[in-house]
Protein backbone atom coordinates (compact mmCIF):
# COMPACT_ATOMS: atom_id res chain seq x y z
CA UNK A 1 0.00 0.00 0.00
CA UNK A 2 1.03 3.24 -1.01
CA UNK A 3 1.17 6.88 0.54
CA UNK A 4 -1.25 8.87 -2.12
CA UNK A 5 0.71 12.32 -2.43
CA UNK A 6 -1.83 13.97 -4.62
CA UNK A 7 -4.61 13.06 -2.40
CA UNK A 8 -2.66 15.05 0.52
CA UNK A 9 -1.97 17.90 -1.87
CA UNK A 10 -5.45 17.85 -2.84
CA UNK A 11 -6.80 18.79 0.41
CA UNK A 12 -4.83 21.92 0.88
CA UNK A 13 -7.25 23.28 -2.20
CA UNK A 14 -10.32 22.17 -0.78
CA UNK A 15 -12.59 24.72 1.18
CA UNK A 16 -14.05 21.66 3.26
CA UNK A 17 -10.68 20.69 4.76
CA UNK A 18 -10.02 23.84 5.99
CA UNK A 19 -13.42 24.65 7.07
CA UNK A 20 -13.47 21.23 9.41
CA UNK A 21 -9.37 22.50 10.88
CA UNK A 22 -10.63 25.66 12.05
CA UNK A 23 -13.49 24.13 13.36
CA UNK A 24 -11.57 21.63 15.40
CA UNK A 25 -9.48 24.44 16.40
CA UNK A 26 -11.40 26.46 17.78
CA UNK A 27 -13.41 23.77 19.44
CA UNK A 28 -9.82 22.34 21.00
CA UNK A 29 -8.77 26.02 21.73
CA UNK A 30 -12.55 26.62 23.58
CA UNK A 31 -12.16 23.91 25.38
CA UNK A 32 -8.85 24.33 26.82
CA UNK A 33 -9.85 28.07 28.04
CA UNK A 34 -13.13 26.26 29.82
CA UNK A 35 -10.83 23.68 31.94
CA UNK A 36 -8.40 26.62 32.80
CA UNK A 37 -11.10 28.83 33.69
CA UNK A 38 -13.03 25.98 35.90
CA UNK A 39 -9.65 25.28 37.92
CA UNK A 40 -8.89 28.19 38.51
CA UNK A 41 -12.91 28.93 39.79
CA UNK A 42 -11.89 25.49 41.44
CA UNK A 43 -9.12 26.69 43.22
CA UNK A 44 -10.50 30.14 44.33
CA UNK A 45 -13.61 28.58 45.82
CA UNK A 46 -11.58 25.71 47.87
CA UNK A 47 -9.93 28.88 49.40
CA UNK A 48 -13.27 30.29 50.41
CA UNK A 49 -14.16 30.01 54.38
CA UNK A 50 -17.19 28.34 54.51
CA UNK A 51 -19.02 28.29 58.15
CA UNK A 52 -20.42 25.23 58.73
CA UNK A 53 -19.02 23.60 55.87
CA UNK A 54 -18.13 19.40 56.16
CA UNK A 55 -15.36 19.81 54.23
CA UNK A 56 -11.76 21.06 55.82
CA UNK A 57 -10.47 24.38 54.18
CA UNK A 58 -8.17 22.15 52.07
CA UNK A 59 -10.45 19.57 50.86
CA UNK A 60 -10.67 20.83 46.93
CA UNK A 61 -6.94 21.56 46.81
CA UNK A 62 -6.33 18.85 47.62
CA UNK A 63 -7.08 16.75 44.87
CA UNK A 64 -4.42 18.69 43.03
CA UNK A 65 -1.39 17.86 45.53
CA UNK A 66 -1.12 14.62 43.66
CA UNK A 67 -0.53 16.09 40.25
CA UNK A 68 1.66 19.34 41.45
CA UNK A 69 0.67 21.14 38.44
CA UNK A 70 1.65 24.52 37.08
CA UNK A 71 -1.49 26.13 39.07
CA UNK A 72 -0.98 24.61 42.21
Amino acid sequence: MSFDWNYLFSLFSNADFWQATWTVIKLSLLSWIISIGLVFFWRWASRLPLPGSPYPRGHISGCFAACRCWCC
